[in-house]
Formats: C-alpha cells, structure tokens, sequence
C-alpha cells in the first residue's frame, strides 16, 4: 500500500491502508479459527480496530471542511447586502451576529462547524425560518417558522440551515 502511494498510482488514506490491513487480519483470524490456532493476531486485529474506529470518526468531523479556517470567529453583518451563503469553521467557534441587519428580501443563510460550539443571533423583529442539525452535542433552536415581533404580513423570511459535528448549536433571538 505503501508502494502504490509513492509510486501515485492511487492515494490511499492511513484510514483506509488500516481497513485493509484489518481486513487480511480479520480473514486471518476467521481461517485460524476453523484451524483451531490464529490467537496471536488479536495482537494486530485490537489496535487496528481502534485505529480506523478513531481516524474515521476524525475524518468524518473535518469532511468537506479541509479549506475551512480554525479557530474562534465572531462574525457581525451590518446589512443584507454584507450577508455570505454560508459561514463555515473547521475547528473552533462561531458566532454570528445578525441583529443590525434589516431584510429587503427572503435570504438564506448556511452554518456549518466541525468541532466547536455555533450561536447565532437574530432580531427579534425579523421572520425565520430555522433548520438546524448537530451530530454529537446539544441544539437550542426555535424549529421551523418563527414570526417576527411586530412583523408586517408578507415580510421577507431568514431561511438558517445550521450543522454541526461535534459542539453546541443555538439560535437566539435578541
């Protein structure tokens, strides 16, 4: 495996090059046990197992997330216009502040953090709609479509979609 990866004829991941091993030990293993020998490759089969358990839990709370910056950002939008698509944070925390920010429009904003805590807070004043969803950690948030204080009929709507791995997700409304 090592092999195939330097000479670049495919790119295997340590994660992946463990399975495999995993893999030819686990037939090992089965093969010894009809054979009624084969013990010493618990020896192998044990860390192994808690190898690829460990790196695949790891790869799938940084996946998608490889360009993502790290570390703590706190975010405050002044107006629709300055409103990204999406805020996105590998590791650490997310805060973003919409408060000072009047709709003209229906907008849609994304939240996404792989290990870290999420808040977000919103005027009281404006329609959300709210979608949010945490792997490993708790989530404070109002589900589905939230009037606005006072809100005129027909007022445009915040769509948030925040997702999480690992950490804290909240809404808040101020």
């Amino acid at each position: 495996m090592a092999a195939v990866n330097l000479i670049g004829v495919a790119s295997i991941s340590p994660v992946v090059a463990a399975s495999i091993a995993l893999a030819v030990v686990g037939t090992g293993l089965v093969y010894g046990a009809f054979r009624r020998s084969g013990y010493g490759l618990l020896l192998a089969a044990i860390p192994l197992a808690g190898f690829v358990v460990v790196g695949t839990t790891a790869q799938n709370v940084v996946t998608g997330l490889g360009d993502a910056p790290r570390g703590d950002r706190n975010i405050t939008v002044p107006d629709a216009a300055s409103l990204l698509p999406e805020y996105t944070v590998q590791a650490g925390s997310l805060k973003l502040d919409l408060r000072d920010m009047v709709l003209d429009r229906d907008r849609t904003v994304a939240t996404h953090v792989g290990f870290g805590d999420t808040k977000i807070r919103v005027p009281e004043s404006m329609n959300i709609r709210v979608t949010c969803s945490i792997n490993v950690g708790q989530s404070d948030c109002p589900s589905g479509f939230v009037a606005g204080k006072d809100a005129k009929p027909g007022a445009p709507t915040l769509t948030i979609n925040a997702t999480g791995n690992v950490g804290d997700l909240e809404v808040q409304r101020d």
